[in-house]
């Protein structure tokens, strides 16, 4: 897989410093955003997802994974600000410019896939490989119970594991 580091902030340069992207109101409408965007470039036919999202005040820091490279990274977002747009109108009227822009790409960079692990400053315990074969198993053999979504990631989640088993096997 390929990760992007990708910032962005609002494109009306007038409200910049203006508007509070990280309120609690704000936040919800970026998460949202997010599941709808992964929801989709699960099936894209570039394989994308944001594996990570952080909120600031004046920009969202996203890290982008996809599975071959992609000359422009922000150009995958027309649909993350679209839903944005579409749903949350009455929030978000006055951000927009006049041509229509929401969002603007100011940092693009290839990073590597470790890299935005250590972003929360968390030590996260490594899995033995014992714990790796017991969760893998117990995901695929465990009894379908649960809600419509967490079936749906459950079999995303498989999915993607056969995709990386593929690429090492071919």
């Amino acid at each position: 897989m390929i990760y992007y580091f990708i910032k962005f902030r609002l494109a009306n340069d007038k409200i910049v410093g203006k508007v509070l992207l990280d309120s609690t109101t704000n936040q919800m409408i970026f998460e949202k955003a997010k599941q709808d965007f992964n929801r989709a470039g699960s099936k894209a036919r570039t394989y994308k997802q944001i594996v990570k999202q952080t909120v600031n005040s004046s920009s969202i820091d996203i890290i982008l994974e996809v599975k071959k490279r992609i000359p422009s990274p922000t150009m995958c977002f027309r649909n993350y600000s679209k839903f944005i747009i579409d749903n949350y109108k009455n929030v978000v009227q006055e951000w927009i410019t006049t041509s229509g822009n929401f969002l603007k790409g100011i940092e693009v960079y290839e990073i590597d896939g470790t890299e935005f692990n250590c972003g929360d400053n968390a030590v996260e315990e490594e899995m033995s490989n014992k714990d790796l074969i017991k969760a893998v198993v117990d995901l695929c053999m465990e009894v379908e119970n649960g809600s419509a979504e967490e079936k749906k990631q459950r079999q995303w989640t498989i999915a993607k594991m056969k995709d990386i088993v593929k690429e090492y096997y071919q």
